[in-house]
């Protein structure tokens, strides 16, 4: 197996990354190569969802190009690509298992070895990563029924609302914590909504920030919105991941590492 060098620099003082915004664009600029990996294997494992998109699309423009399709019969079409979708959503957590130790590593400053760390990713973080995203799967598919039965559009909105903006940080939170932590998923999960709380208006730019990649799903275009979703999959999510990642450890730091995994603290940040 080819292993991943660490790139090359100087190590001094004043070439190495003093806070976590300076990891960042440190990252982007020494481990490009790295970060283009982690996309492409996001990309490998989201392809069945973007499939199940692709056809859904496709399904939707020729029902309604017939000029008959009912409100109900969209919404049928609506919660059987979401059913589909429960699996494809369930694999895709699967490969962000791996990808995101790939990333805790590249934040904290130490050597990659991809397709060690990818796999090893897998293998210690699989269990809580399918169910987080088995759970926004069925999440999404209950809220397709619900959605079909709330005829006011502004009413219908405030579930996926809510469930955007409290369930999706806590999960995000459970997903990072995952990635550094051997504790059980309940203890993880009770202290993602006590950091999901106490950092809430940041977790909900960072939601915005996620959902802005969702409004390819409204270009009309549709070749074009094939393409942009693929590139958003390659390039805009492992830097997103990146910037999670710096944002949940800082969190991290404060609220657990400081007084129970100390060794922790800084990790890939050589203060002043």
């Amino acid at each position: 197996m080819k292993k991943q060098k660490a790139a090359n620099r100087d190590f001094t003082e004043e070439n190495l990354p003093h806070n976590r915004v300076e990891v960042f664009f440190d990252v982007l600029k020494q481990r490009y190569d790295v970060l283009l990996k982690v996309g492409a294997i996001l990309l490998a494992f989201l392809l069945p969802t973007l499939i199940v998109g692709i056809i859904s699309d496709l399904t939707y423009l020729a029902v309604i190009s017939e000029g008959q399709a009912t409100e109900e019969e969209l919404a049928a079409l609506n919660q059987t690509f979401a059913l589909i979708n429960v699996g494809t959503i369930a694999f895709f957590g699967l490969g962000l298992a791996g990808a995101m130790k790939v990333v805790r590593n590249l934040v904290w400053g130490e050597p990659v070895f991809f397709g060690k760390d990818f796999f090893s990713g897998i293998k210690q973080n699989r269990l809580i990563y399918v169910f987080v995203f088995l759970v926004y799967a069925l999440v999404n598919l209950l809220l397709s029924y619900l959605n079909a039965f709330i005829s006011d559009e502004f009413l219908s909105a405030i579930p996926s609302a809510v469930c955007l903006m409290v369930l999706a940080p806590i999960g995000m939170f459970v997903l990072s914590a995952t990635a550094v932590y051997k504790d059980g998923f309940l203890s993880i999960l009770g202290n993602s909504v006590k950091f999901f709380v106490k950092t809430a208006p940041v977790c909900f730019a960072f939601i915005l920030v996620l959902a802005s990649a969702f409004l390819i799903d409204y270009i009309e275009l549709f070749i074009l919105r094939c393409v942009l979703k693929v590139l958003a999959a390659v390039i805009f999510l492992p830097l997103y991941l990146v910037g999670w990642t710096l944002f949940s450890h800082s969190v991290f730091d404060k609220m657990v590492n400081s007084t129970l995994y100390p060794d922790y603290v800084d990790k890939g940040i050589y203060r002043l």
